[in-house]
């Protein structure tokens, strides 16, 4: 009897804290394939645009201070010191640095 409980105990013990660090995971940071939750997480301010501050204070982490800088400016298409939904919405869905694509293989077609 006291071996069922113990294992159930253990089991209990090491599901809670993973459950946990899971949670703050998801709340860190927004879904990637959910353009409005990653709006909304970096227009700290709320006024419906990311301002250069919000976006490399958002990015510093993944992209570099200078490299979120960068970024953002290659993201304001229309240069007014904001980013737009539809700005933001624009950019393609990034696998590496900002500013490299990936190059064709000289056979393909």
């Amino acid at each position: 009897m006291k071996t069922p409980l113990r294992l159930t105990a253990l089991v209990l013990a090491l599901a809670f804290p993973f459950a946990a660090f899971a949670a703050k995971a998801n709340k860190k940071r927004p879904d990637a394939k959910d353009p409005a939750a990653a709006f909304a997480e970096l227009d700290k301010n709320g006024d419906g645009s990311i301002s250069q501050q919000e976006y490399v204070d958002g990015m510093k982490d993944k992209l570099g201070e200078d490299g979120a800088k960068k970024h953002f400016a290659e993201l304001d298409k229309n240069k007014d010191g904001q980013l737009s939904k539809e700005e933001l919405n624009a950019a393609p869905a990034e696998k590496g640095k900002p500013g490299k694509t990936k190059r064709k293989a000289k056979n393909s077609v």
